[in-house]
């Protein structure tokens, strides 16, 4: 119910009440005055009757004119509280004999003003002797009116409140059945309203709800249709802002540039990938405070006319398309990085290379064995015999050369990975501490050699190779360091790989670190390439880290590279855990 304006409830007690309030004036104002009239009928009739009861009493004591008596006995008899004051006068109209509050008037003629009176003959033995004449104050007489009217005023008084309570019990009555209606309504507008206790109501109470019932019937069929509508609308927008998500979340997850520019160069959508290619964040990318000059080094070839193109960008090819978007047309770019193309197509060139050159020196290293088996073998048959010293010694350097071009030809056996090998399980600590003994005893005493390593647990390897590998790699060391003071450290552990250039698992981690001037730039990406070497003519065969890169590939591993800032190079080696490398074999 609103709190504003008049309920009918009110509105019925007001006009009733008001009705009955103004019948119950006007009835008690006619029955005021009838009272009044009444009262004042009654003094009348009783000042009459007082005065002909007193002319009979005293009327012979007024006869024989014996005042004292008179006097006595008008004091005696006079007893109405009404009665202001009662004269008896003479046959003459002389004042006689009076009692009262106030004196009386000396003659019978008198009239006091604001007084009623009645007056009545004495009459003795037939004669008139005098006249007594009674006085009423009207002060008195009001006050004797007002007092018969109380009574009258409070039934009235009773009867308006019992009218006014009972016009209160009629307006509920008749507003019960509009407050309750409105009162369901308030409580539940789902539900029809419920009609069984206004049997007994108005008609016109009855047909409005009936009215209410059919209009609410009709609005309690169009909520439950717009609830239809906006559960389907809800739902709709879930499934939208989910697919929007999960499209969002593929996007963010590709690794390329993506991006959708406006004719003015500022951004509509980007991913992930781009915020990362700039440093900041996508809100602050799409911001179209975002300065254009900041992205013109890579969006401007936003700017195509063709529906769909291509571009390139240094190590980014771009994909280009014309897409609508607020009613006007967007370049949506794909930027594919093909730096790892690049460089998984030069590792695939890398390989065939290695794999053409080992197969030409494993042929040449075949012949060139066969060439030196003859050599070594007639060399170490002119070495038995007796010849002279300074023949014997040219024997013996025939055989050192000799020997030096074996090892040559067993390096590029490895390297073509002809060599027959024997994996078999192997303590990489105690081959650790033989290469170091063994390079102690061959390195100049300025280069000392350290090991660290933890106790590690066997591998699948060939001693020998291994050997071989660290060997290779310890002699490039000391000719790194040079003359100078230095050292080489030999560093064995056990570590977690979770990389996509080698299959994850746990490996054996070997590094050798020298504390020579490093390699630079340029070199490191040739080091591992055949018969590539800085060393001067004739100091080098190119073939040491080429062939300690293919040994340790044959075993299942992988061998890297890197500088130390002022304090050399580290290459590691990475063997697989038994267990990881069996199961590779």
């Amino acid at each position: 119910m609103p709190e504003n304006g008049r309920s009918l409830r009110r509105q019925l007690t007001a006009t009733f009440g008001m009705l009955i309030g103004i019948g119950t004036v006007l009835f008690a104002l006619l029955a005021l005055n009838s009272v009044w009239q009444n009262k004042v009928q009654s003094i009348g009739e009783s000042s009459r009757y007082a005065a002909q009861f007193i002319a009979a009493v005293v009327a012979e004591q007024v006869a024989l004119r014996d005042l004292g008596e008179l006097q006595t006995r008008l004091h005696t008899i006079q007893n109405d509280v009404l009665i202001t004051r009662t004269c008896i006068y003479g046959a003459e109209s002389t004042l006689l004999a009076g009692f009262g509050t106030q004196p009386c008037p000396p003659s019978a003629d008198t009239v006091l003003e604001q007084h009623f009176y009645a007056s009545h003959p004495v009459i003795w033995q037939d004669h008139n002797a005098g006249t007594v004449k009674v006085h009423i104050s009207y002060a008195v007489a009001h006050a004797q009116m007002l007092r018969a009217m109380y009574p009258v005023l409070a039934i009235f008084a009773g009867l308006l409140l019992l009218a006014l309570l009972l016009v209160r019990m009629l307006a509920a009555r008749a507003s019960w059945s509009v407050v309750d209606l409105a009162g369901q309504l308030e409580r539940s507008d789902s539900e029809p309203l419920d009609l069984s206790e206004h049997r007994t109501a108005p008609l016109e109470v009855r047909t409005l709800a009936g009215a209410m019932n059919r209009r609410l019937a009709h609005l309690i069929d169009a909520r439950k249709a717009a609830e239809r509508l906006a559960a389907q609308r809800r739902d709709l927008e879930l499934a939208e802002r989910r697919a929007r998500q999960l499209i969002r979340n593929i996007i963010d997850l590709v690794p390329y540039v993506i991006y959708a520019q406006r004719p003015d160069g500022s951004l509509v959508f980007a991913n992930q990938a781009t915020a990362a290619l700039y440093e900041t964040t996508v809100e602050t990318l799409i911001d179209p405070a975002f300065s254009r000059q900041d992205r013109e080094d890579c969006l401007i070839f936003s700017h195509s006319t063709a529906a769909h193109s291509e571009a390139v960008l240094a190590d980014k090819r771009l994909q280009i398309a014309r897409v609508p978007f607020e009613g006007r047309q967007a370049t949506l770019v794909i930027a594919i990085d093909v730096t790892e193309s690049h460089r998984l197509q030069q590792q695939l060139q890398f390989s065939q290379r290695l794999e053409v050159v080992g197969t030409l020196a494993g042929g040449i290293a075949h012949d060139f064995n066969n060439l030196l088996t003859p050599i070594l073998g007639y060399a170490s048959l002119l070495a038995d015999q007796p010849l002279a010293e300074d023949v014997l010694h040219k024997v013996r350097q025939i055989e050192l050369a000799a020997e030096k071009a074996r090892r040559v030809v067993q390096q590029m056996l490895a390297f073509s990975r002809q060599q027959p090998t024997e994996h078999r399980p192997t303590d990489l600590r105690a081959v650790l501490e033989s290469v170091a003994s063994l390079m102690r005893a061959s390195v100049p005493a300025t280069v000392q050699i350290v090991v660290h390593a933890e106790p590690l647990p066997t591998v699948l390897a060939d001693p020998t190779q291994i050997e071989q590998v660290l060997v290779n790699l310890c002699t490039n060391a000391v000719q790194a360091i040079g003359p100078s003071d230095g050292s080489i450290e030999l560093r064995a552990s056990m570590t977690e790989i979770q990389d996509a250039a080698i299959p994850p698992g746990r490996y054996a981690n070997i590094e050798v670190l020298d504390s020579g001037p490093g390699i630079e730039p340029e070199v490191m990406k040739h080091v591992f390439e055949p018969f590539f070497t800085t060393k001067d003519v004739g100091k080098g065969t190119g073939l040491g880290l080429s062939v300690a890169h293919g040994i340790v590939r044959s075993h299942g591993g992988e061998l890297f590279v890197a500088n130390r800032p002022g304090r050399g190079a580290a290459f590691t080696i990475l063997l697989p855990e038994r267990s990881q490398a069996g199961a590779a074999s």
